[in-house]
């Protein structure tokens, strides 16, 4: 069984419902044959926010009301005047009913439509920031009242309800690590939340890590020590060294969200055991499938997370996963195969797997002494083996 270090996160949810109205189009305001009640003005379709309105019908007689609706909507007649009261609607879903008034031995039926309720800023996902100190302002859009606060001292947020406006803000990080947390919010019955992240590559990512992967045969986790780091030969771009394999695996940081991919048929260095010097480069592999590609369009991908594992241990941990680019197949780990000469094809490729890495992860322990490395061996630099089991796919279309 497979072993996860899963930090634990809340999925931030960001909701909106569409609004309804009506119209004379689509309400049914009279009945064209009677003279005695006619509808003269109406006010009935309100936002989710409490809200009154009424119906002026003429009418000879006494008027009287009934509604369909639930508690939610009330009603009083004064004279030939129908007082409607709508309640807070605090559902993302719009709600209708059917007012029937009755006068002179006759009735008309009106339509009452209350709209959802709906929270948007400008589409936001994620905030994030250096480990500078920061203040970002965001516009709201919600047709109810809503709260926000943040879940950690190093944020903090104002709200001013006037200009529908959030401001964030962020106390300099120097704790020496990634850092998370969120604004919480709340509109009507609604709770949600939007991550916030500050990190630096070089004060809090770049360093020492364990390589942890599973081994497909015996379905144990092993690890190498490994070097986090910017490539020194080529300015923004970065590696991960595992000095016991003599490769290089190069990495793509995205700051957007603080995460690292692999790309397939990177060239991580070159096997030179045997006398020769053959280039060993990245595959995305599908153990379940059996299925492996290097075309350099398909990745894996780990996102940044410190916070407490399984083992209790504090750590900053990034999973390699796979990211939706190799469409309809699931990458589950890298395989590292030998070729005659670069780029990784089929036609240069040699069929023999310098070493494969199933379900790959980096992680770094912060506190204490490291529970996870008693718990899973260091791995030995295994001969190469044949590649012939596997099946070679070069995808037609895949979904980046």
């Amino acid at each position: 069984m497979i072993k996860q270090f899963i930090i634990s996160a809340a999925v931030a949810l960001t909701a909106m419902a569409a609004t309804t109205s009506c119209s004379d189009d689509n309400t049914v305001w009279s009945d064209p044959t009677t003279e005695s009640l006619k509808v003269v003005s109406h006010d009935t379709s309100f936002p989710p926010v409490a809200s009154q309105g009424k119906v002026v019908v003429k009418a000879t007689g006494p008027v009287t009301v009934k509604t369909d609706a639930g508690d939610w909507l009330t009603t009083s007649v004064e004279g030939n005047t129908v007082n409607i009261q709508t309640s807070q609607n605090n559902s993302l879903e719009g709600r209708t009913a059917t007012l029937t008034i009755s006068a002179d031995g006759r009735q008309t039926n009106i339509s009452v439509i209350q709209s959802g309720a709906y929270f948007e800023i400008d589409g936001l996902k994620l905030i994030k920031s250096n480990d500078s100190a920061h203040s970002f302002k965001y516009k709201v859009n919600s047709n109810l009242p809503i709260e926000f606060w943040p879940s950690e001292d190093f944020i903090s947020t104002s709200y001013d309800d006037k200009a529908a406006e959030l401001t964030v803000s962020v106390t300099r990080n120097r704790t020496g690590h990634i850092r998370q947390g969120f604004v919480n919010y709340k509109f009507g019955d609604n709770e949600g939340s939007i991550p916030v992240k500050q990190c630096d590559f070089y004060r809090d990512l770049e360093g020492d890590y364990m390589f942890v992967f599973t081994d497909n045969k015996d379905n144990q986790q092993y690890y190498y020590d490994a070097v986090l780091a910017e490539d020194e030969d080529k300015e923004g771009t970065y590696k991960i060294t595992i000095d016991e394999l003599g490769i290089n695996i190069p990495v793509r940081y995205n700051e957007e969200n603080f995460s690292l991919s692999i790309n397939g048929g990177q060239l991580c260095g070159y096997d030179t055991r045997n006398g020769g010097r053959y280039p060993i480069a990245t595959g995305m592999w599908s153990n379940t499938e059996g299925y492996i590609t290097f075309v350099d369009f398909v990745s894996v991908t780990g996102e940044f997370k410190y916070g407490k594992i399984d083992s209790g241990e504090i750590a900053t941990v990034a999973q390699f996963v796979d990211d939706g680019t190799c469409g309809a197949f699931i990458v589950e780990g890298i395989v590292l195969e030998l070729f005659t000469s670069m780029p990784a094809t089929n036609d240069n490729r040699m069929k023999v797997v310098y070493k494969n890495l199933l379900h790959p992860y980096i992680i770094r322990i912060h506190e204490g002494k490291s529970n996870v490395s008693a718990q899973i061996s260091r791995a030995e630099t295994a001969p190469s083996q044949s590649a012939a089991a596997a099946t070679l796919w070069q995808p037609a279309s895949v979904v980046r």
